[in-house]
């Protein structure tokens, strides 16, 4: 039973015993007058009641969402191709186009339920144009560690703009740590020149093995200036799967708590 309506059933029982205890009350031909009268009283009460806690908040509610399209020229435009979209694959004879596009919408609502949370996903795929943005709207600070494949992150193309970047980002002011994570010693030798290009563009270079790390990580992370913390998921051999970017304090807290965790274990000297 909703809070409405036992608010109707309340205002209809109100009425019926002021109409009773109306009638009892009242003599010879006014019996009938006054117990109309409150019937009537009572009726205007009800329908207050309802006006008050079901039309107005619905009301307010669906001015509210108008004002909301009508502020968003772009959320509308999408709502009316998602209908018209809707309605054309509801009308079609190929079932797969509706189910394509069921999962499609499906996705689409794991997303916005993800950012009304305060956290997004970026594909593999999205990574390379990301990773860029990413350094780009950096204004303080960058904490980071670098676990994933070496060659799939920083020797391709975009990954030598990510490390042009990076110095960029430098030099207008942004403090960048960033702990590089390596299997082993082979890997951190044909890695080294990687190490010492980014220490001269003025990043402070750490590195770790992975076996020395007292809390052992399957992860990279990255905070960009106490407002972003994103963690990059790899596979078993360290290649890219997606990444989780969160946006609440708490999430940010957590996640610089535990770069920091990898930070004492790591060795800044790469000579």
């Amino acid at each position: 039973m909703s809070f409405l309506t036992i608010y109707e059933i309340g205002g209809a029982l109100v009425t019926l015993l002021s109409a009773v205890f109306t009638y009892l009350k009242s003599s010879g031909d006014a019996k009938k007058l006054n117990t109309a009268f409150v019937a009537v009283l009572g009726l205007i009460f009800s329908m207050l009641l309802s006006l008050r806690f079901d039309v107005l908040p619905k009301m307010s509610h669906e001015y509210s969402l108008a004002g909301d399209l009508a502020s968003t020229s772009r959320l509308e435009q999408l709502l009316k191709e998602t209908a018209e979209a809707i309605r054309i694959a509801d009308n079609s004879n190929e079932p797969l186009m509706k189910y394509m596009l069921e999962t499609r919408l499906n996705a689409l609502k794991q997303h916005t339920d993800a950012v009304r949370q305060g956290s997004f996903v970026v594909e593999e795929n999205e990574m390379p144009e990301f990773a860029l943005e990413m350094i780009k709207s950096a204004k303080q600070s960058i904490l980071a560690t670098s676990y994933v494949q070496f060659k799939a992150w920083w020797d391709t193309p975009w990954g030598k703009k990510y490390e042009e970047l990076n110095a960029s980002a430098v030099k207008r002011g942004v403090k960048i740590t960033r702990i590089f994570i390596f299997s082993n010693k082979s890997d951190y030798d044909n890695a080294k020149s990687h190490l010492e290009s980014q220490k001269k563009a003025g990043i402070d270079v750490r590195y770790v093995m992975s076996n020395d790390l007292e809390n052992k990580i399957t992860s990279d992370m990255v905070v960009i200036d106490d407002r972003l913390a994103g963690e990059l998921v790899l596979t078993p051999e360290k290649g890219m799967k997606q990444a989780v970017f969160r946006t609440r304090p708490g999430d940010i807290k957590d996640l610089s708590a535990r770069i920091n965790r990898v930070l004492l274990d790591a060795n800044q000297d790469t000579n």
